[in-house]
C-alpha cells in the first residue's frame, strides 16, 4: 500500500479519529483558565504509543490535515508532561520529521524536553533525522547555515531556477524570512549591479521590510547595498545593488521615471493575491505588466497566502520562459476554531464550542463578570474572559473590529475591565510610547490612556512610528489586548495567541468573505512562539451579526484579477464606456476607471486587445465589442499615449476634457498652476484645481468633495501636509475650526483625510492635472513655462517638501521623525548622506525630541556603522 494511501486509511479510521479527537478537545480546553469545563468530556488516559506511531507517519505527509494531526498529537503529549522518555523521544522525532524546528525549539525553551534526547533515539531514527537535517538545510555564502521546512526548502529550489515563480502557503510557513535570506544570496553571487524591486501591499508594512532587509544585510556582512523606500532613480547606487521597497503605487511613480536603459532585475510582490482587490489591485497590475514591457529580463517571484491557483500570475510571463506556481499546505502552528454563544435566560454565562472538521465540541462556559448589553461590550467582555491567561509567556489577543471608533470604543471597555490592578504605566517602554502619542497626534487622545493597563488599538491611519511600536510591545507581550481593524488582514504582521472576531466586514457594510477571514485567522497562533492560536466567533448563531455563518471548513482562495472581475460582466462595463455611469454603483467606480486606463492602455501598445496577450482570458465576442469601443474611442482621443500609460487610474475620455478646458481658458495660463506649498497662497491655487478636477477629470467620483467648502478644507490639509506639518498641528486646526465636534471624531477623520486625500487621491489626480497641463504648454508653444510647473506627487506621497525631510525618510526613518528632527537641522537641502552625518554628529539624547524619536535614529545609526 503507498504511504499516501496508508495516511488516508489512518486519518478516517474511527479508532484514530476518536483518540485525536480526545487529543484537541483537552490541548484547547487546558489554554483557558477561566473556563469551566463540562463533567469529563472522555473518560481514560491517552494511548500515547499508539498516537504517536500514528503521527510519525501523518508527519510524512504534505498534507495540511495529516500535518495539523501529527503536530497536534506531539505537542499535546510533550505539554502533558508525560514521563515516559520514549514518549518524549517520539513526539521531538515526530517534530523534526515536520520539520519544524520553532516548535522543536519552543518545547526545549519551555523545559518539555532536553536538547540531549537526540541520543536516546534509537539508531536508524537518527540516521534518518542526520539525513533530514542536511536535505532542509541551506548553507549561505559566508557559512551560516538557515534551517528550513519543506516549504522553505522547495522554495529556495524553484526561486533559484525560475524566471517566473508564483508560491502559496499558509501565512505562517515562513515565506518573508525565505526570501529575504535568498534575496541576500541573490545579490551577494551577482557581479553585474542590480535593481531589484520589492513590492508590499500597504505603506504600513513598507518600513518593516526595509528594517528587516536592511537588519539581515547587516547581520550577514552586506555593504555597499542601497536599500529605499523613496521611488526615485537619484536613489539608485552607483557602487552597488540598489533595493526599493515600495507599494505599487510608489513603484508606478519609479517607473515613470526610469529611463530605458535603467532595467529591474527582480520584482518580488508580497500579498501577490491583492491582484483581485478593486482600483488598487488594477493598479498592481498594471505596473507587474509595466516592469515585464519595460525589462523582458527579469526575474518575477510572486507570494501569496492559502491560495488554490497561484499558476494564474504566470499568464503574463513571455513564452519560453522557466515558470512555476506551486501551492503548500505546511502547517507550523495548530489554528483552533472557537464559537462563543450565550446561553438563553443567563446573559452573563456564555457557551464555548470547538469547531471540529465534521462536528462541534462543547467545551464548556465562561461566566462574564456582568451583563454584555451592548454589541462592544458583547465582544470586550468574552475577549476580556477568555483572553486572561496566566502564563507568562503566553501571546497576546487581538480583537477584530470593523471601524476606528469602534476601536477606541472596545479598548476603553477593555481598560476599565482590566482595572488598576493591571496599570503598567511605570514600564519605560509604555510611558515613551505615551509621550509620543500626545506629541505627535494630541495630548487627550485616548491612546495614551489604555495603553497603561497593557491596551491598545491599532489602525491604518496612525502615524507610522506609533503604530511600529504598538507592534513591536505586543510582539513582546507588554502589550495584551490590541483593537485592530481592516488593517490586519493586509500583511501586517501581527500573530497573536486567539483573534475574537463579532460579525467582522471589510469595508463599510460589506461582510467579509471566506477568503479574507480565513486570511484573518492564519494570525492565530505565533510559530516558534506557541503550539497552536485560536479564532473565537461571537454571537456566531446571531444572523443579524453573522449574516452567513462564520466559515468552518477552511478552504484556499481564487486569485482574481480585479480587471477579470470587472469584465465578467462585459455588458455592464460596456455602458460604462459608452458614458452611462449609473450603471455601476458608485463605490465600484474607481474600480472601472483604472480598468477603462488599463485596456486603453493595451490599446495604444498593441493596436487593439486583441492583439494583446490578456485576450486569450476573455469571450471572443466580448474582446470585439471591446475592441470597437475603445479604437474608436481612441481614434478620437488628443491625449497622447506616454500621459495615458502615466495616469492608469484616470479615464482617459475625461483626460480630454480637461484638456479642452485648458485650451479654452481665456485668462492668464499661470492661474491653471497649482502652487508650490511654501507659497502664500498656495491652498486658494489648490482650491482652484481640486475644483477643475471634480469637473472635467473625475466627475462621477468627485473626490475633493460636493461643496466648495470642503474643497476649501481639503487644501489646507493638503497644502500644510505638503509643508511638512505634523499630524498634531492638522488635527489642532482641525479643532479650531470644529469646536463642537467631538474630539475622538475630530482626530480621526483628520488622520482618514491624510490618508485617503492627502496620499492617495491628491497625488493620483494631481499627477494627472499637471502631466495634461504640461501638455498643453508643449503643444500651445509655452514650453517656456513648463519649468514653473511643479510637481507635487513625491510632496504629496511622502508629506514633506524639502529635501532635507525626504533624505530623512528615505534613510528609513517614519515622517514622524523625519519632521520633528527637520526642526533641529538649519539645512533644508540635505541629501541621504549628509543627512546621515548629521545624525551621527549630533547627540539627539540633548534635543528636545520624544524618545522613541531618538531610538529610531539611534537605530539608524546601528545599520550605518
Amino acid at each position: 500500500m503507498a504511504t499516501s494511501d496508508l495516511i488516508q486509511n489512518v486519518l478516517t479510521t474511527p479508532g484514530f479519529a476518536e483518540r485525536l479527537r480526545q487529543v484537541t478537545v483537552e490541548s484547547v480546553s487546558r489554554q483557558f483558565p477561566t473556563l469551566q469545563e463540562l463533567a469529563p468530556l472522555f473518560s481514560g488516559r491517552h494511548d500515547w504509543s499508539y498516537l504517536l506511531m500514528c503521527a510519525t507517519l501523518l508527519a510524512q505527509s504534505d498534507k495540511g490535515e495529516a500535518q495539523d494531526a501529527a503536530l497536534r498529537i506531539a505537542h499535546h503529549s510533550l505539554s502533558s508532561r508525560v514521563q515516559d522518555d520514549r514518549i518524549k523521544a517520539a513526539a521531538y522525532v515526530t517534530l523534526d520529521m515536520l520539520t519544524n524546528r520553532p516548535a522543536m525549539k519552543l518545547a526545549e525553551d519551555r523545559g518539555l524536553i532536553t536538547t540531549n534526547y537526540f541520543k536516546s533515539i534509537p539508531l536508524p531514527l537518527r540516521m534518518d533525522w542526520v539525513q533530514r537535517a542536511v536535505k532542509y538545510s541551506i548553507v549561505l555564502g559566508n557559512n551560516t547555515i538557515v534551517h528550513t521546512n519543506r516549504f522553505q526548502r522547495m522554495l529556495w529550489d524553484d526561486v533559484e531556477t525560475c524566471d517566473w515563480l508564483s508560491v502559496s502557503a499558509p501565512t505562517s510557513a515562513g515565506k518573508s524570512f525565505l526570501l529575504i535570506n535568498w534575496l541576500a544570496e541573490y545579490l551577494r553571487n551577482r557581479d553585474k549591479l542590480l535593481l531589484v524591486v520589492y513590492v508590499v501591499p500597504t505603506r504600513a508594512l513598507i518600513q518593516q521590510v526595509q528594517l528587516d532587509i536592511e537588519a539581515h544585510f547587516m547581520k550577514h556582512g552586506f555593504h555597499n547595498i542601497e536599500v529605499s523606500c523613496l521611488p526615485l532613480t537619484a536613489q539608485m547606487n552607483r557602487d552597488g545593488h540598489t533595493v526599493f521597497v515600495l507599494t505599487q503605487e510608489r513603484l508606478h511613480i519609479l517607473l515613470n521615471n526610469l529611463r530605458s536603459e535603467q532595467r529591474i532585475d527582480l520584482l518580488v510582490v508580497d500579498e501577490a493575491q491583492k491582484v483581485g482587490d478593486g482600483a488598487r489591485g488594477v493598479l498592481l497590475q498594471i505596473v507587474v505588466e509595466a516592469v515585464a514591457s519595460h525589462s523582458p529580463d527579469a526575474k518575477f517571484v510572486f507570494a501569496s497566502p492559502a491560495t488554490d491557483n497561484p499558476e494564474t500570475l504566470l499568464d503574463d510571463a513571455p513564452d519560453n520562459t522557466r515558470k512555476k506556481g506551486f501551492r503548500s499546505e505546511q502547517v507550523t502552528v495548530n489554528q483552533n476554531l472557537l464559537w462563543v454563544s450565550s446561553v438563553p435566560q443567563r446573559p452573563k454565562t456564555w457557551k464555548v464550542e470547538l469547531c471540529l472538521k465534521d462536528a462541534k465540541v462543547e467545551l464548556g462556559t465562561i461566566e462574564l463578570g456582568s451583563r454584555p448589553t451592548s454589541p462592544a461590550k458583547r465582544l470586550a467582555f468574552v475577549a476580556y474572559e477568555m483572553g486572561r491567561v496566566a502564563e507568562r509567556d503566553a501571546g497576546g489577543n487581538l480583537i477584530y473590529v470593523n471601524g476606528p471608533a469602534d476601536a477606541e470604543k472596545i479598548a476603553q471597555l477593555l481598560y476599565g475591565l482590566i482595572g488598576q490592578a493591571g496599570e503598567i504605566s511605570g514600564l519605560k517602554p509604555i510611558s515613551d510610547l505615551s509621550e509620543l502619542i500626545r506629541r505627535v497626534i494630541h495630548p487627550r487622545y485616548s491612546l495614551a490612556t489604555v495603553i497603561n493597563r497593557g491596551v491598545a488599538f491599532h489602525y491604518g491611519n496612525m502615524p507610522l512610528l506609533i503604530r511600529n511600536e504598538i507592534e513591536r510591545l505586543f510582539k513582546e507581550n507588554v502589550i495584551r489586548f490590541l483593537v485592530c481593524t481592516s488593517t490586519l488582514v493586509e500583511g501586517v504582521n501581527l500573530p497573536a495567541t486567539s483573534i475574537f472576531v463579532r460579525g467582522p466586514e471589510k469595508g463599510q457594510n460589506t461582510p467579509m468573505g471566506e477568503a479574507d477571514f480565513w486570511n484573518l485567522a492564519g494570525r492565530a497562533g505565533r510559530m516558534g512562539k506557541e503550539f497552536q492560536g485560536n479564532v473565537v466567533c461571537i454571537d456566531p448563531y446571531d444572523r443579524l451579526v453573522w449574516p452567513d455563518a462564520p466559515p468552518t471548513e477552511r478552504r484556499r482562495q481564487q486569485i482574481e484579477r480585479a480587471t477579470d472581475t470587472v469584465l465578467s460582466d462585459g455588458e455592464t462595463f460596456l455602458k460604462y464606456v459608452k458614458g452611462d455611469t449609473a450603471a455601476v454603483e458608485k463605490k465600484l467606480l474607481p474600480k472601472y476607471e483604472h480598468v477603462l486606463g488599463y485596456l486603453f492602455g493595451h490599446v495604444f501598445r498593441h493596436g487593439s486587445l486583441r492583439n494583446s496577450r490578456l485576450a486569450a482570458r476573455f469571450p471572443d465576442h466580448l474582446v470585439s465589442k471591446l475592441d470597437e469601443v475603445l479604437i474608436t474611442a481612441k481614434d478620437t482621443l488628443r491625449i497622447p499615449k506616454r500621459i495615458v500609460e502615466r495616469n492608469p487610474g484616470v479615464s482617459p475620455l475625461y483626460m480630454d476634457s480637461l484638456l479642452k478646458y485648458f485650451e479654452t481658458y481665456d485668462k492668464q495660463v499661470e492661474e491653471l498652476f497649482p502652487k508650490y506649498p511654501e507659497e502664500t497662497d498656495a491652498s486658494v491655487s489648490l482650491v482652484r484645481v481640486f475644483m477643475r478636477i471634480n469637473k472635467y477629470l473625475a466627475p462621477t467620483i468627485t473626490p475633493f468633495g460636493g461643496s466648495r467648502k470642503r474643497v476649501f478644507a481639503l487644501s489646507i490639509l493638503v497644502v500644510n501636509w505638503m509643508r511638512g506639518h505634523p499630524l498634531a498641528r492638522l488635527i489642532s486646526k482641525r479643532e479650531e475650526l470644529h469646536p463642537n465636534e467631538p474630539l475622538p471624531k475630530i482626530i480621526r477623520e483628520s488622520m482618514d483625510d491624510v490618508e485617503r486625500v492627502a496620499r492617495f487621491l491628491a497625488p493620483k489626480y494631481v499627477s494627472c492635472y499637471t502631466d495634461i497641463l504640461r501638455y498643453y504648454l508643449i503643444t500651445s508653444g509655452r514650453t517656456e513655462l513648463i519649468d514653473r510647473l511643479p510637481d507635487l506627487t513625491l510632496y504629496l506621497e511622502f508629506g514633506a517638501s524639502q529635501q532635507t525631510q525626504l533624505s530623512l525618510m528615505s534613510l528609513g526613518l517614519s515622517r514622524t521623525s523625519a519632521i520633528l528632527m527637520s526642526d533641529f537641522i538649519p539645512r533644508d537641502d540635505l541629501d541621504q548622506e549628509a543627512c546621515l552625518e548629521w545624525i551621527q554628529e549630533t547627540d539627539l539624547g540633548a534635543l528636545e525630541l520624544p524618545s522613541l524619536v531618538v531610538q529610531e535614529a539611534e537605530r539608524l545609526k546601528t545599520f550605518a556603522n
